[in-house]
């Protein structure tokens, strides 16, 4: 089948997640007394509107190169980052947490296309990357942090919406998977942090999010650039594109490990995607040259 290229800059998000509420958490009407113990895991309402994170520390956007629609295409994990507006579900009103869950936050896009790659111009310049896609209405489902007591994952659990776009890419099955398998990643990595880390505090969770970004510029300018996707080097070189930000229960832990475990995730994501389809050649934007995915090299 085929899918619609998310365009960048994106529009606003919106949906839910889970996390634990820090005491002293304040249910109404007051003046109830303060919680005095934290809460395991409640729901969260998500607004996701700040673009100042994604554009400047864990961004992965493409500007347009050879195509007609004068705005740039949304990479395969691009990531709104810190800032995004997190509100308890009543009855909680008030608690610490509702200052780290802003400062912490982390919503990514996971669904790739495979078969279209694309040099990263965001805050992390670095080699061809899979463009995300979106559906026929502009919108398509996201990744959030979540936790519960302290200990973190992820899940599809917001939507985010795009600027309208006429460039359409294939997305078979395998893209599905790859997409699951850079989730599940994700995941394992912030358990792996925070059993590492220990207990998620607030120091812990900005640091996570700042050292995930520092990583990522790191990495990407870490020769040899533009490496295949597809091999095992090129995905260490290019493993900005799924760096978990701020997901890392253990903070500067937490991304150090997704550092490392990353490679071998995006490896697995991009043979689950060419098994399904995607063979072994990637267009390199949507109008560009033919790729041969082990050589890197134009057919």
């Amino acid at each position: 089948m085929t899918a619609r290229i998310a365009k960048y800059p994106p529009i606003a998000g919106v949906g839910i997640d889970f996390h634990s509420v820090a005491p002293p958490s304040i249910p109404p009407p007051p003046p109830a007394p303060p919680n005095p113990v934290p809460i395991p895991s409640h729901p969260w309402f998500v607004t996701i509107n700040s673009q100042i994170s994604g554009f400047a520390l864990t961004g992965k956007w493409s500007w347009q190169r050879v195509t007609t629609e004068g705005i740039g295409n949304i990479l395969w994990g691009h990531n709104w980052g810190p800032g995004q507006t997190h509100i308890p579900f009543p009855p909680i009103v008030a608690s610490p947490s509702i200052l780290l869950r802003i400062l912490a936050s982390s919503t990514k896009y996971w669904l790739p296309s495979f078969s279209v790659r694309e040099p990263v111009d965001g805050s992390a310049p670095g080699g061809d990357t899979p463009v995300a896609v979106s559906t026929p209405a502009w919108v398509i489902s996201t990744q959030n942090c979540q936790d519960v007591s302290g200990w973190p994952f992820v899940a599809p659990t917001t939507f985010c919406f795009q600027l309208v776009s006429t460039k359409h890419v294939a997305f078979t099955l395998g893209d599905l998977g790859a997409g699951a398998i850079g989730m599940a990643g994700d995941a394992l990595t912030a358990v792996i942090g925070r059993a590492i880390g220990g207990p998620n505090s607030n120091v812990q969770a900005i640091a996570g999010a700042l050292s995930g970004a520092l990583i990522n510029h790191v990495l990407s300018r870490l020769p040899p650039q533009g490496q295949p996707a597809d091999t095992i080097l090129g995905a260490l070189m290019n493993a900005a594109a799924m760096t978990g930000l701020g997901e890392g229960g253990g903070g500067g832990a937490g991304n150090a490990i997704s550092a490392l475990v990353t490679p071998a995730v995006s490896y697995l994501a991009g043979q689950a995607s060419d098994a399904s389809g995607s063979g072994s050649t990637y267009r390199r934007g949507v109008d560009g040259p033919t790729i041969d995915s082990r050589t890197g090299q134009e057919i």
